[in-house]
C-alpha cells in the first residue's frame, strides 16, 4: 500500500505529542507495517522498546518488520541487474 493517509498523519502528530506513550507508539507502528512504510515503523518500535525493553508485543512487531524489511530488500536485488564487478571474465582468474 505504502500509502501516507490521513489516519496516518493523525496518529503521527498523535504520538508526536505523547511520546512516551508506548501502546499508542506500538499501535501507529503496526498501522504503519501495514502500510509497508517499514523504516518508519521500525524507529517507532525501537523508541517503544527504549522505553518498555521487554514489551512482548514491541518484540513482535520488530520480528514483523524485519521480516517485511528482509522480503522488500530481496525484492529489490530480484528487480536490480546483475553486477558485473564481481565475475570474471573466461581467461581471467578471480
Amino acid at each position: 500500500m505504502s500509502e501516507d493517509t490521513p489516519l496516518l498523519r493523525s496518529l503521527r502528530a498523535a504520538v508526536a505529542a505523547n511520546a512516551d506513550d508506548v501502546p499508542l507508539r506500538l499501535h501507529f507502528a503496526e498501522l504503519l507495517l501495514d502500510a509497508d512504510l517499514v523504516e518508519e515503523a521500525v524507529s517507532h518500535i525501537t523508541a517503544a522498546l527504549q522505553r518498555v525493553p521487554n514489551s512482548p508485543e514491541g518484540n513482535a512487531l520488530m520480528a514483523r518488520a524485519m521480516t517485511l524489511r528482509n522480503q522488500q530488500q530481496g525484492e529489490q536485488g530480484e528487480q536490480r541487474p546483475p553486477d558485473n564487478r564481481t565475475q570474471t571474465k573466461p581467461n581471467q582468474q578471480p
